[in-house]
């Protein structure tokens, strides 16, 4: 007999909470407001949904080998625009894990009349993403008769087997778009398979209680809830997987079974050939430092293979061999990962092969495999933000070595293959700070006499923005960057055009991306017989536009991640003028980061720093949501201000 730790964890959210802004240092730290936040229990309402969930029961038995899910949903259509969105009822599966039986799928109209689909109305289609082909498919009922008070019902089972011989895992969230009447989830596991030790689930991230019960009978084990209020969108709100209460149940022991399976599927895919080898030795010649030879093979990686993603069967998890990806000069997050280690332990240097989670996060807690990306590890001679580990990622094409996309940042990464393969370690991936995250935008304006504004622009990059600027204008024609200049000089200075332009060398990874642009236009009014003139400063950066207050905020507010933008601006005024006013600083140092505007002159010369900075956390707790919404609002208004000249003497 074997025993077995069964887990059940909400998908939560956990937010990380940091110091104010370096740039902001002299300032005392501004803490969140003390007071109570008690936003009204959200009601159980069916006003204003396009639908709703009758009923919704999940029947899910293990029986040692497969995992059979019995499914039973209900809906009730409430409005036009849900005949229309729930026309078609869509049932995904994988055709090479699963097998999909639908027992019964009926329309009922308001009058008890049941409708079946039509052959020809039944399809089943693959689930194909740009570049991605897999064994994923939907298949989709047109449902005839659907109309405001018509219900749509169906049953179906899946029939699965897991990656991971014996083992098994599954999860259910109790909360949807549209409003559920009754919901149960019922699992069932051989009687000597699982020892019940602990349910844990979470509520909405502390928002509301969920009216869950739990019951367990022997070893089948029952969640059930009624009249669960519809998820209301919010502006900036965490993806639906981190808002909805939700279970994940895993009977694996720990992550060494993750990587001890993982590592089987690797090793026929990480194998030097002489191909590969005489490409390494020509990448690290003449290079003498451990961080040179990194670069140097990490970069001809992401620059020489495209993604593409061949994931049938086994090919879902498992890597094609170095030398295919090698030749073929394609591949997915897998093959890339499988290629770079071959290449950088060829050459001498530590790697390993690592499973993250690009659009979710795993819990430490629970082993799981709940991973759909693939990156490298190389451990680092001294800790780099917090972390012993530097993450290369093969598929961010457009990313220089040292950098991590957003995607592969704080999140729990397990790294396979340590010790000769027989040890894994699960580490959570470092946040990197704002200064890693940095755009600046510097700018030389002449302004002459007559209002003519000339403005010498220049833009430097790192991290996030020197990945984003390098992959935009790499996928620009000469044209199409000529007309991205002329709408940007446009924007800030309305009919300017522009001059000439200048984008530095994109194919060089070692060096941030900078841009240089000369560019005129009109930049002035005049007033009072000619003997006032008025105008902006030409602002690159700005506010987050488009943000409204709200009375309730429910949900955490999605900020971004941490980044510092920074433009500085160098103003010459033309002869004869001074100026007459201009905009008081200004400055916002809370909880979230800072707003930072300085206007200082000297003589005839005008000097303005407009900096705007995020802390190293992602997510702003819901009472910070329209403070947050006032500063940018205020920052908007403040950049509307303009500097007013008179006529020397006058």
């Amino acid at each position: 007999m074997r025993t077995r730790t069964l887990l059940a964890i909400c998908l939560g959210l956990i937010v990380g909470l940091s110091a104010i802004l370096p740039a902001f240092a002299g300032r005392p730290p501004v803490e969140p407001p003390p007071k109570h936040y008690d936003p009204p229990q959200q009601p159980y309402t069916e006003e204003d949904f396009d639908a709703v969930w009758l009923e919704i029961n999940n029947d899910v038995k293990f029986d040692g080998e497969k995992i059979i899910h019995r499914v039973h949903r209900k809906l009730r259509v409430l409005t036009e625009r849900g005949a229309d969105l729930y026309l078609e009822v869509g049932i995904r599966y994988n055709r090479h894990w699963e097998q999909l039986e639908v027992e019964e799928i009926k329309t009922i109209l308001p009058d008890g009349t049941e409708l079946v689909p039509m052959d020809d109305a039944v399809h089943d289609v693959p689930l194909v993403r740009q570049r991605v082909y897999s064994d994923a498919r939907k298949r989709i009922f047109d449902m005839p008769g659907v109309s405001v008070g018509s219900t749509i019902e169906y049953t179906y089972t899946i029939t699965e087997t897991f990656p991971v011989p014996g083992e098994f895992q599954d999860w259910c969230t109790f909360q949807d778009w549209m409003p559920t009447r009754d919901v149960e989830y019922t699992l069932t596991v051989p009687e000597d398979y699982l020892m019940y030790l602990d349910w844990d689930v979470l509520m909405t991230n502390g928002i509301e209680e969920l009216p869950l019960t739990f019951t367990s009978e022997g070893n089948t084990y029952i969640w059930s809830a009624e009249k669960i209020p519809g998820i209301r969108p919010e502006p900036g709100m965490p993806e639906y997987e981190s808002v909805a209460p939700a279970i994940l149940i895993s009977s694996l022991d720990s992550w060494d079974q993750i990587g001890d399976w993982w590592m089987t599927l690797l090793d026929e895919a990480i194998v030097p050939t002489s191909k590969i080898e005489e490409k390494v030795a020509g990448l690290v010649a003449g290079l003498e430092t451990k961080e040179e030879r990194i670069a140097a093979i990490y970069h001809w990686v992401i620059q020489n293979t495209k993604y593409v993603g061949l994931e049938f069967g086994i090919g879902g998890f498992q890597p094609y061999p170095a030398a295919t990806t090698f030749q073929n000069g394609y591949g997915d997050c897998k093959d890339g990962t499988a290629l770079l280690v071959t290449m950088l332990r060829i050459a001498g240097e530590e790697a390993y092969p690592v499973l993250i989670n690009a659009t979710g996060d795993v819990r430490p807690d629970l082993p799981i495999l709940w991973f759909d990306h693939a990156i490298v590890a190389v451990p680092l001679d001294e800790k780099q933000n917090g972390c012993e580990w530097l993450f290369l990622d093969t598929t961010a094409w457009t990313n220089s070595y040292g950098d991590v996309p957003v995607s592969d940042q704080a999140k729990w990464a397990l790294i396979a293959g340590l010790d000769d393969g027989t040890r894994h370690e699960l580490v959570q991936s470092p946040l990197y700070p704002a200064e890693w995250n940095y755009w600046r935008v510097s700018q030389e304006l002449h302004l002459a006499s007559d209002g003519e504004l000339t403005a010498m622009v220049h833009w430097e990059t790192l991290g996030f923005y020197n990945m984003y600027w390098r992959w935009l204008f790499k996928s620009l024609s000469e044209g199409q960057k000529r007309y991205f200049f002329e709408s940007y000089a446009g924007l800030i200075i309305p009919g300017a055009h522009v001059e000439w332009y200048k984008v530095s060398d994109l194919n060089d990874y070692q060096q941030p991306v900078q841009i240089s642009l000369l560019m005129a236009g009109e930049g002035a009014q005049f007033y009072g017989e000619g003997k006032l003139m008025s105008f902006k400063i030409p602002m690159t950066i700005g506010p987050q536009r488009g943000l409204v207050k709200e009375a309730w905020r429910y949900y955490p507010f999605l900020v971004g991640l941490p980044s510092k933008v920074e433009q500085s601006t160098v103003v010459s005024l033309p002869a004869g003028w001074e100026i007459d006013s201009m905009p008081e600083g200004f400055i916002i140092a809370s909880y979230w980061g800072g707003i930072l505007i300085d206007y200082t002159t000297d003589g005839r010369t005008l000097l303005v720093n407009n900096i705007t900075e995020a802390v190293s956390y992602k997510e702003l707790p819901r009472r910070m949501y329209n403070g947050y919404v006032g500063a940018q609002d205020e920052y908007a208004k403040h950049l509307q201000l303009a500097i007013l000249l008179k006529k020397s003497g006058q």
